[in-house]
């Protein structure tokens, strides 16, 4: 008697030969005979598929003749010979299907089963990927990455999200600003730059525009240290413009926020912190260049020194 010792449903054809994937499912086995001997001579091999039960409807039949290799090992293509039925019309999605796989080594004798028909198990839906309409096309859906850091398929392919930053902040240290170095108003004292009260001197940021900058608004923050007995306001502002190459070197308009409210501490001092909102429009061009200045002139204007630490520009990304 023949018998099969090993019986694989292995892969489904899933590349693309033309606009369609071609409707085949590889089938795998080793013939042995009943005496363990691998079996290389041609055999007949007959799969029929099942609907519903091991014992259910016949929906589909095929035969072909294969030669097994010096082990036994032989492969086919189910949906690929002389057939009874249609591969095609095969409900994968509506039923469950099962195998049932026989042999004969020639003409005229009998074939026989090797064992109980097999469920299929889900690699061959993925032959139900195709949908019914003639328009090989409409399943072609475009990728597509916005600016919030969604990954979106179209036609209702569903999106991910990468949780990308949506802003980014370029620190620039007190150090690493441009003064006249020859003003008292401003001086380097290593920890920082020490800022009379005084409009009469600035420091400036001068940078390329960033290359993922989103266009939008940028926050612009400046921080100082300051220990005093008394009480008042602090108060800077800034002149932002942009240039392009060839642009005319201009003044600008300031720009300012809230002024800072400080109050008498002792020891090492406070930190403070005053925030301006530059309009985008400010930042249009290539290369961006913020002048920064103390405003003498707010109400209340605390006479002290202070100590500034550093700046930041903040962004939005795309």
């Amino acid at each position: 008697m023949n018998r099969f010792l090993t019986l694989l449903l292995l892969l489904v054809c899933t590349f693309q030969l033309s606009a369609q994937a071609p409707e085949l499912i590889k089938f795998q086995a080793i013939a042995r005979d009943a005496d363990n001997n691998a079996i290389t001579s041609a055999i007949d091999v007959r799969l029929t598929v099942l609907k519903g039960s091991a014992n259910g409807t016949v929906v589909y039949v095929d035969e072909q003749t294969v030669t097994p290799n010096s082990r036994g090992l032989f492969a086919m293509n189910l949906g690929a010979g002389p057939a009874s039925g249609n591969f095609t019309n095969i409900g994968w999605s509506t039923d469950d299907h099962f195998l049932l796989a026989e042999i004969r080594q020639a003409i005229g004798q009998p074939y026989e089963a090797l064992g109980a028909a097999q469920p299929i198990l889900s690699v061959p839906y993925a032959l139900y990927g195709e949908d019914d309409d003639a328009d090989p096309q409409n399943e072609i859906q475009t990728l597509s990455l916005s600016r919030a850091g969604n990954i979106m398929l179209s036609r209702g392919g569903g999106s991910i999200d990468l949780n990308l930053p949506t802003s980014r902040i370029i620190s620039v240290p007190a150090g690493a600003l441009d003064y006249n170095s020859n003003s008292t108003i401003i001086t380097n004292t290593g920890t920082g730059l020490v800022w009379e009260n005084s409009f009469s001197n600035s420091a400036s940021i001068f940078l390329a525009k960033p290359a993922d900058y989103s266009g939008g608004d940028v926050t612009f923050k400046l921080s100082f240290l300051i220990s005093t007995n008394n009480s008042g306001n602090v108060d800077f502002f800034i002149r932002p413009r942009s240039y392009n190459n060839g642009s005319t070197f201009g003044d600008a308009g300031s720009v300012a926020g809230t002024a800072v409210s400080v109050t008498p501490t002792t020891g090492f001092g406070r930190i403070y912190e005053q925030e301006i909102t530059i309009p985008a429009n400010r930042l249009a061009g290539d290369w961006w260049l913020i002048s920064i200045q103390r405003n003498s002139n707010t109400t209340n204007a605390l006479t002290n020194d202070v100590n500034v630490l550093g700046t930041s520009l903040e962004f939005g990304v795309r």
